[in-house]
């Protein structure tokens, strides 16, 4: 899988800051959650705020550093 390395590196970067969760869209609640957000194909990143709100989606081949920034600024207080 081409984007396993780079969410690799995000989970790293990110650890302690934002929590990085990977599904399998094949089985139970992966599943379902690509029902409910309109998941199409694979890969995709859903990026939500700290009340749960999916602010931001990025689909196909993610860019490390774009990913990284994004997730920090949702993640920012104030």
């Amino acid at each position: 899988m081409i984007a396993k390395p780079i969410v690799d590196g995000l989970e790293t970067d990110l650890r302690g800051k934002v929590e990085v969760l990977r599904l399998d869209i094949l089985n139970g609640p992966g599943r379902e959650l690509a029902r409910r957000y309109g998941v199409r194909a694979v890969p995709v990143f859903l990026l939500f705020d700290g009340q749960g709100k999916l602010v931001q989606q990025h689909s196909g081949i993610p860019n490390r550093g774009t990913l990284r920034e994004a997730a920090l600024a949702i993640s920012a207080p104030g």
